[in-house]
């Protein structure tokens, strides 16, 4: 009886210990590159000279780490115990905040949230003369300018914040931006914090489980932004509420529960905003070659009485976008924190739009310089 146990342990362990070789050298096991959203490390080839040889054993060994039989259940089943069973306050850079709220912790966003950190006042000296200089030589050229900061979400939605992050008192790192710009510069800057602060009682702005805005969020925030370029652009209006058709709609967890490994434990809501008329703007490809990973693209549409727009941005504008060029004859979207002035130039747009989220803002004093022509292609 003893030994028929011993075999039947031995047999257990022999199954642990090989399943993931089986199931790695077979193809059977699950991939982990949905959840970490990443390209995973591939086989490499047999080595056919002494380079490869030398280059082999450290290929080998992340294709190994990222290939492993069963990692993706076994990284699961990890987080799993973290998040619900030892309710880890934050892995890697996703914070476990309340009632199912996630929260981006890259970029250095939470010392954004907790105003640990200020721009100096050089940094802010800096800023505001780099934007100025960007303003003249638009104005100079006949063509507007407009800064849109997009607020994080943990400045819309603190309230679901771990109470072991407070906030010091003060000013934000984007309150003092947009105050210096306003106070020492004629470059109209977008903050769309106040209005999303009282808007958000109505409806959800960003997703519980993204660090993005929704749908409704990026419309709110077309109409401020469009409001303000109208002021200095004829025949721009931004799309009305009583325009469009908002639809809730349940949803599993999205980016943020993604990195977890755990968008089907999370439900989120997705507020989506449609035109009644549908969106008009076509997308088309640029017929001039700039950097790749601009992800430039341009849309057009059939009404030639409406401006044309350059839009510099970031993911941010992955919603927002579809809105702006609705009031565009012709939208150039350009994926880039650079001001690159040789594709202006080419537009000839009527307004130039700078849109970058508050996590990044020290992108604003990084590229300090001002160039009227591109250095890099």
């Amino acid at each position: 009886m003893e030994k028929g146990a011993n075999r039947v342990l031995l047999l257990v362990f022999l199954v642990v210990i090989f399943a993931p070789l089986i199931t790695m050298y077979s193809g059977l096991a699950p991939s982990s590159a949905l959840m970490e959203k990443r390209r995973l490390a591939l086989r490499p080839p047999l080595p056919r000279s002494m380079g490869d040889v030398q280059r082999y054993p450290r290929l080998y060994e992340r294709y190994f780490d990222d290939q492993f039989g069963l990692r993706s259940l076994l990284v699961r089943a990890y987080m799993q115990l973290m998040v619900h069973g030892l309710h880890v306050p934050q892995i890697n850079n996703v914070i476990i905040g309340q009632a199912g709220w996630l929260y981006y912790a890259g970029n250095n966003e939470m010392a954004d949230y907790q105003r640990t950190r200020q721009f100096s006042a050089a940094q802010l000296a800096r800023i505001v003369q780099t934007q100025q200089q960007r303003c003249d030589w638009l104005r100079q050229r006949g063509i507007a300018y407009v800064v849109f900061i997009p607020p994080n979400k943990s400045s819309v939605y603190p309230e679901h914040m771990l109470p072991s992050l407070p906030r010091a008192a003060g000013m934000s790192r984007l309150q003092q931006v947009v105050t210096a710009l306003r106070a020492r510069t004629s470059v109209p800057v977008v903050d769309v914090e106040a209005l999303f602060s009282t808007a958000r009682y109505a409806r959800l702005l960003y997703l519980m489980t993204d660090s993005h805005w929704n749908e409704y969020g990026a419309f709110l925030a077309q109409q401020a932004l469009l409001g303000e370029v109208a002021r200095a652009v004829s025949n721009v209006a931004p799309l009305a509420a009583d325009a469009c058709a908002i639809l809730e709609e349940p949803r599993m967890g999205s980016d943020l529960a993604l990195m977890l490994g755990l968008q089907d434990t999370y439900h989120d809501t997705n507020v989506l905003v449609r035109p009644l008329a549908g969106f008009v703007a076509a997308a088309v490809p640029l017929q001039y070659a700039v950097p790749k990973d601009y992800q430039a693209y341009a849309t057009v549409q059939n009404n030639q009485r409406l401006p044309r727009a350059v839009i510099f941005r970031d993911s941010f504008g992955n919603r927002l976008n579809p809105f702006l060029a609705e009031s565009f004859s012709r939208s150039v979207f350009l994926w880039t924190y650079d001001f690159d002035a040789a594709v202006i130039e080419r537009e000839k747009p009527a307004v130039v739009i700078y849109q970058l989220v508050e996590r990044v803002l020290d992108v604003l004093d990084t590229t300090n310089v001002f160039r009227a022509v591109r250095t890099k292609q």
